[in-house]
């Protein structure tokens, strides 16, 4: 092939080099030149352009990349029609991408000019999904290239389909346990089994015992094709709760550990010549972990064996892990900070109060002072090494409002965005001081105590994973919420009206519960809800005019 400049006046059948942008003309590089882009350039005063021209002995690159395509897929995979010297290869099924890689080196290394990129293997894919691309470089290549390619006689790709498989879960319980966690680990369980044809087919719920969970085993074991087992309890050795209650159904352990964190304690057995599965507690979790690792292969009848579980270690960290930071990371916390102090409390007071109608509940009075200003006093006298106050809505009279008040007011200049906007900006503020964790109360709960929010800040424990501290009124959730530093980043990353609630699952081993009082529950909103304060309620609601 050749390359390199020439008169336009004479490039006709050229291959154009480069995309030309002039005024209103656009040539798009590529495109083989006809007299019409002749006297197109011409007449936008181009004289020359740079072309490619192919020899007698090359293949144009879309021919080429038609064959490299062709030859790189196998079972299950459709070539997309080359353009631009790409093919596109997509699974015409859902399952996992099974790679000969060494025929992808192979490939690679035919010449520079060809390439085929894949997603890693055993990738999850869906009916459609791009699960490689073949690339010639160069406008064309020699013919010999495809003599090369055609010597593999093998395809590199396919896919390994999902097959439906009648799936067995035992959800073992402790007693305080609450029902709701287990119905969460069923929806995320249902989440993954969706697109694979697979099913839920019985659940039971036990006591975490070995003898409960062994007979659990042996009335599933003729309905089911796969077991899946969730412990109350995380396994934490092999002869824990669950596997010995596979032993003592008569199945057999293969596995216990793997290295994919998060995932690390995850069980691989069989009973009855079926799939075993102890899953991690982070599976209970919607990211992907170690577990959707072993179960997409089960479900792809992929054998998994103890030496494949012990070759996942390259690429098993599968991202910073919040709450199990490095030893070293707990020591310099700790030396800095101290057991209980530097953690700042942040009032979110930005809002429209849309609810109340004409009136902004912050500046309702209440016994006397303004809504926002009982918040502010009670975060003042607790242990909270500051108090941040994110204004939005009416700011100056919230200003006034806490006129005197030792805070630190945070403008949040689109708080109409949502809830998450007042948090973020809130979270951002805390960026230029070192601090454990913030305490985010909400400007409308005037009757949360200084004792509780001590009894939350001492209950902060980053280095036993108690990264959230909620408190909790007769088995309800309720506000302020306390958020470790560490989890800062989620928090940044809420979008429109979510607050930080939506993190809850994700972390929910690091949930730390204090006992309070019903105000953790009610928040003044409405003009309904002031019914309920009475005459604790000034009737003009200064500052509100």
């Amino acid at each position: 092939m050749k390359f390199g400049p020439e008169k336009v006046s004479s490039s006709h059948d050229a291959i154009l080099g480069h995309t030309i942008r002039s005024g209103n003309l656009v040539i798009r590089k590529g495109t083989i030149i006809t007299h019409e882009e002749i006297a197109e350039l011409q007449d936008a005063g181009i004289e020359e352009i740079i072309v490619a021209r192919l020899e007698v002995t090359d293949l144009h690159e879309d021919v080429l990349a038609t064959i490299l395509a062709k030859s790189a897929a196998g079972k299950l995979i459709h070539c997309e029609k080359a353009t631009t010297g790409r093919s596109n290869l997509v699974a015409t099924c859902a399952g996992l991408l099974k790679i000969r890689e060494d025929i992808v080196h192979q490939i690679n290394t035919i010449d520079d000019a060809l390439t085929l990129a894949t997603l890693p293997v055993l990738r999850r894919v869906k009916k459609g999904s791009l699960v490689a691309t073949a690339k010639v470089i160069p406008f064309g290549a020699e013919r010999q290239l495809s003599n090369k390619i055609d010597a593999i006689d093998e395809a590199c790709l396919s896919i390994a389909p999902f097959s439906p498989k009648k799936i067995g879960l035992i959800n073992t319980r402790l007693p305080g346990m609450k029902v709701s966690l287990l119905d969460k680990t069923r929806r995320a369980l249902d989440k993954r089994l969706e697109s694979t044809g697979s099913h839920v087919e019985v659940e039971i719920r036990v006591e975490h015992t070995i003898g409960e969970v062994g007979k659990a085993l042996g009335d599933l074991e003729p309905q089911c094709d796969v077991f899946i087992l969730f412990g109350a309890s995380a396994i934490v050795d092999e002869n824990d709760t669950l596997p010995a209650a596979v032993r003592l159904a008569g199945g057999v352990i293969e596995r216990f550990g793997m290295p994919v964190d998060p995932g690390n304690l995850l069980l691989l057995g069989s009973f009855g010549g079926k799939p075993v599965i102890g899953a991690p507690g982070c599976a209970r979790s919607p990211l992907e972990n170690g577990f959707d690792w072993v179960l997409n292969r089960v479900l792809a009848d992929i054998e998994v064996r103890a030496m494949d579980m012990a070759g996942l270690g390259v690429g098993g960290l599968l991202g910073e892990i919040v709450t199990r930071p490095m030893p070293r990371q707990h020591a310099v916390q700790d030396h800095s900070f101290g057991s209980v102090g530097l953690v700042t409390a942040v009032v979110l007071a930005a809002g429209e109060s849309r609810r109340m109608g004409r009136v902004n509940k912050m500046l309702v009075e209440v016994d006397g002072k303004p809504m926002i200003r009982h918040v502010v006093e009670r975060a003042l006298a607790s242990q909270a090494f500051g108090v941040h106050v994110v204004v939005g809505h009416q700011a100056d009279k919230v200003r006034e409002a806490l006129d005197g008040c030792d805070v630190r007011f945070v403008e949040c200049s689109n708080y109409s965005a949502g809830l998450s906007r007042s948090l973020k900006s809130g979270i951002e503020a805390l960026s230029y001081i070192e601090t454990r964790g913030a305490l985010v109360l909400l400007g409308d709960m005037p009757d949360v105590s200084t004792n509780l929010i001590d009894q939350m800040i001492t209950s902060l424990d980053p280095a036993n994973d108690g990264l959230i501290v909620l408190p909790v009124h007769d088995g309800k959730r309720g506000n302020p919420v306390l958020w470790s530093s560490r989890l800062f980043e989620d928090l940044k990353n809420l979008q429109g009206d979510q607050g930080g609630r939506v993190l809850f699952d994700r972390y929910h081993d690091a949930i730390v519960e204090v006992q309070a009082t019903h105000s953790v529950l009610v928040d003044y909103d409405t003009p309904a809800s002031l019914e309920i304060l009475g005459t604790r309620v000034t009737a003009d609601h200064k500052f509100t005019k």
